[in-house]
């Protein structure tokens, strides 16, 4: 529950003294960007070893520690705000609530702010940060009020961050399935981009997966709204048998409500097609199938709440796209570097797909570097992580990242297995103890003309550095 306040949190107003524990954790960047805009007065912590420097670029003015202590928390401090990756055991969460100072979740945070606005979640396995960046950016072309969260950050981003004036009506929340945090929320509207088996630490199996969902989609309110990906089959069976109303988005199906049509040089130029009729073409800087889906599935949203089609069409075509998603990193001795946020065997495949389509000639080189992300998703997509993987022409594989995971020997064997299972599907593998070794790899293999792509959800980006 939210906590008691001499102020409720949903209005965000009067601006408030608050702390963030976890400043750097996913969605907690875009929360500290909402609050300054809204006058608050923030501090931060992350145990990251670049918090402090990425902080002073993100968060200019903003005193941000590199690691969690107890005397972080200040004097003055009204809130601490926490992410939900924190122990509980924290020691800052321990001193604010020995010195009664009231402490909420991220999650909390959403849902107060979602309680008093037309709650919109967009919810699924993939495409969860993007589809919500391109919502929002829709409904700024609109002049829509509205506040938006996502775990990720737009790749041109403001020098400095902006008052609003707080009268907001609509709210736009990556609403993710860990833990089953979303079922805290209560939105109007849920755009379902799809279900794949994934947090494999809190659904063993796709059916526990599939359940939580369908507890998530039941919340909707009897005039509520469901958009939802009719290409996947878990997001259909589920989606249907709402009595709610209903929207259908697909790439490939053109009886769906909304899908596309003329798809040019990997999505970069697309038509957008509402019940048969072409209304509109998107012309972006966005490369990808995957980001065509995740542009219908916002089209499709933004319709839903009565924005006119040139406004879905403007702000689509003015999205500039968010870092870690097929961001290009440079060119160094004619070889291009990408870096992209893909952490599941699906994703992977895609931006691959996406990557060799655009090679120069079919001479040049694709080399993928990839983090894998958790033990237990790795051991549990063993297979299907190897057999993307081979759409590169050579693989470079690191240790896992262990998100809330404590460090163990399966850091590297299961990394290593998933070498030799690369290997045995012909691809050349190699796996790598550390960015150190990798940097002397990445110096001899890659020539000019061809490509590096970094792959994973943990501190993989550090290498750019």
């Amino acid at each position: 529950m939210v906590p008691s306040l001499p102020q409720p949190l949903n209005d965000l107003s009067p601006p408030r003294r608050a702390h963030l524990v976890g400043i750097l954790g996913s969605g907690m960047q875009s929360l500290a960007i909402l609050l300054l805009q809204h006058g608050w007065q923030l501090t931060g912590s992350d145990a990251s070893p670049r918090a402090e420097r990425q902080c002073r670029t993100a968060f200019p003015g903003v005193t941000v520690h590199g690691a969690h202590a107890a005397e972080n928390v200040p004097v003055d401090c009204e809130l601490v705000i926490y992410t939900a990756a924190l122990p509980p055991s924290n020691p800052e969460l321990a001193t604010a609530r020995s010195r009664g100072i009231p402490v909420c979740s991220y999650v909390d945070m959403l849902a107060a702010l979602m309680s008093t606005r037309f709650g919109v979640s967009i919810a699924g396995t993939h495409g969860k940060s993007s589809t919500t960046a391109m919502v929002q950016n829709i409904l700024e072309a609109a002049a829509r009020p509205s506040i938006s969260l996502f775990g990720a950050q737009p790749i041109k981003t403001p020098q400095s961050v902006p008052l609003t004036t707080g009268r907001e009506d609509i709210c736009v929340v990556e609403s993710c399935e860990f833990r089953s945090h979303f079922l805290q929320l209560r939105p109007k509207l849920i755009c379902l981009t799809g279900i794949e088996p994934d947090h494999f630490d809190c659904f063993a199996t796709i059916e526990s997966a599939r359940t939580a969902y369908a507890q998530f989609l039941n919340l909707l309110p009897d005039n509520g709204i469901c958009v939802f990906n009719t290409s996947d089959s878990n997001a259909r069976e589920l989606a249907t048998s709402l009595s709610c109303r209903t929207v259908s988005y697909s790439r490939h199906d053109s009886n769906a409500d909304w899908s596309a049509t003329h798809i040019e040089h990997q999505g970069e130029r697309f038509g957008l097609r509402h019940r048969g009729h072409e209304v509109g073409t998107v012309d972006w800087n966005q490369w990808g199938l995957h980001q065509v889906d995740n542009a219908i599935a916002a089209a499709a949203t933004c319709h839903a709440l009565e924005v006119p089609i040139e406004h879905i069409i403007a702000g689509l075509s003015q999205f500039t796209g968010l870092k870690r998603r097929l961001e290009p990193r440079g060119s160094i001795n004619g070889v291009t570097w990408i870096d992209d946020y893909a952490h599941h065997p699906t994703a992977i495949q895609s931006v691959l797909e996406s990557v060799r389509a655009r090679r120069e000639s079919d001479n040049s080189q694709l080399f993928a570097v990839f983090q894998p992300h958790q033990v237990n998703r790795t051991k549990s997509l063993m297979q299907d992580f190897a057999k993307s993987l081979t759409l590169a022409d050579e693989v470079f594989i690191l240790p896992v990242f262990g998100a809330r995971e404590t460090a163990t020997t399966e850091f590297v064997e299961s990394a290593k297995q998933l070498t030799l299972h690369v290997q045995q599907l012909g691809t050349p593998a190699t796996f790598v103890p550390g960015f150190a070794e990798l940097e002397q790899f990445l110096k001899t293999s890659p020539t000019a003309g061809d490509i590096v792509l970094t792959l994973g959800a943990g501190d993989i980006d550090q290498i750019y550095l």
